[in-house]
């Protein structure tokens, strides 16, 4: 949440309900095995599903492009 505020320069009351409704529609669509991109993550696809008691357990398989991998590296 921090980062996303800093990096948009929004508020973070402004900024909240949009990431956590964002981060719903994505989990939704995960739980649906539907595959998703989301550039410049990535597209990641369900890789295993488990139903365990305390949740859903979801492995996924994310494909970037190995530029975005690297700037990453070298933003941390």
């Amino acid at each position: 949440m921090d980062r996303v505020v800093a990096a948009t320069g929004a508020k973070r009351s402004e900024a909240r309900p949009i990431i956590e409704a964002t981060l719903e529609q994505l989990g939704e669509a995960l739980s649906a095995g539907q595959t998703l991109a989301v550039p410049p993550l990535g597209r990641a696809r369900v890789n295993l599903e488990k139903d365990l008691r305390g949740g859903d357990v979801i492995t996924l398989r994310l494909r970037r492009k190995a530029a975005a991998s690297r700037d990453v590296a070298e933003a941390k």
